[in-house]
């Protein structure tokens, strides 16, 4: 099976899961996409710079331009989010990769070096705008379907002329 997978695409939701299966066919190159904004732990995965005094937390409810206290919870916000990451979440993941995986499987951070490109689902026009290096890519509107077309009864309300014009 190891010659058989060219590129393993995972969502970046379950990516320590799929990480270590990419042991498992080969360590093929890796793409990740996620649904949401842009989390934070894709920049560190992709060597991004993490900007926490200009880029509010996925979760938080501030906007873009953020006042000097929202700044610094932010701040405080993402240190917290590292710390437990790096202490108890990566630990965690890296005793259960070699419960489960392999007695020798590398380390969830050594795995994480093989993901190639991360596509992430945000636009400059809806998520504030922030710099990424060459593997993040931005998709955003990953989750919209294509338009349907509204029903008859809308025919009612919106007509178009045949001049273009609606009434």
């Amino acid at each position: 099976m190891k010659d058989e997978v060219d590129v393993l695409l995972i969502d970046n939701t379950h990516r320590e899961v799929m990480l270590g299966v990419s042991q498992l066919v080969g360590y093929p190159p890796i793409v990740t996409f996620t649904a949401f904004n842009h989390p934070m732990l894709i920049n560190t995965l992709m060597g991004n710079p993490r900007l926490p005094a200009l880029i509010p937390l996925e979760e938080a409810p501030y906007d873009c331009e953020m006042t000097f206290s929202e700044r610094v919870i932010n701040f405080v916000a993402h240190l917290y989010y590292h710390l437990i990451e790096v202490f108890f979440f990566d630990p965690a993941m890296d005793t259960l990769l070699r419960e489960f995986i392999s007695p020798g499987s590398p380390s969830l951070r050594e795995l994480e070096q093989n993901i190639s490109i991360a596509l992430v689902n945000t636009h400059p026009t809806t998520h504030c705008e922030q710099a990424t290096t060459a593997s993040i890519v931005e998709v955003g509107f990953l989750h919209v379907k294509p338009p349907k077309s509204l029903p008859k009864v809308s025919e009612v309300f919106f007509r178009v002329e045949p001049t273009g014009e609606s009434r």
